[in-house]
């Protein structure tokens, strides 16, 4: 069964059992799935009905996990100064609610838009901030992307490509739909 479809079933569930606080997750996951289907339509809905929920509810790595995905639609639709704001708002967030996860991912999204943009070393600054903290909090999980990550730098200093290859800063897990809020209390 596709992950949008465990997501609406589940979303269904919870809200005839009137468990709204619970509803979030499932609205957010959804959002993530049409974002990365191309839907960015689709997803800024799911995205905003998950913001209801989550302002409600002061789900602080909500709102953080939230404004990530909305830096990503923003970003997509290469809107840079919107996708930065969300960017830094979901980082700035984050570090003031411990979310460390989404801490990651925000600094590794932020490197993602510079390198949209072509500002290389600015991306580079983000990827290598994102890993470092990655390691100190799973340092397994992150070991095989240290070599992208110094192969991305090696290729930017060296003057080489022009568009350098993006490291993998965060294991794929932390980036998968299905466990985006997993950190979520």
């Amino acid at each position: 069964m596709p992950r949008s479809a465990i997501s609406t079933a589940r979303l269904e569930i919870l809200r005839r059992l009137g468990r709204f606080a619970e509803t979030g997750r499932p609205l957010l996951s959804l959002g993530i799935v049409y974002q990365k289907s191309g839907e960015w339509d689709r997803a800024l809905d799911y995205y905003k009905q998950a913001e209801n929920v989550f302002l409600q509810t002061g789900n602080q790595h909500g709102l953080c996990a939230l404004m990530i995905g909305l830096g990503n639609v923003a970003r997509l639709q290469r809107r840079f100064v919107d996708a930065e704001s969300s960017f830094l708002g979901a980082l700035e967030r984050a570090r003031t609610n411990d979310a460390r996860r989404e801490e990651v991912l925000a600094l590794e999204f932020l490197g993602e838009m510079a390198h949209d943009q072509g500002r290389f070393e600015d991306a580079l600054r983000r990827y290598d901030e994102a890993l470092v903290l990655a390691e100190r909090l799973a340092p397994k999980a992150i070991s095989s992307s240290s070599w992208s990550a110094a192969a991305a730098k090696r290729s930017a200093r060296a003057g080489g490509s022009t568009t350098p290859p993006r490291p993998a800063t965060v294991p794929a897990a932390w980036r998968d739909s299905s466990t985006i809020g997993s950190s979520m209390p």
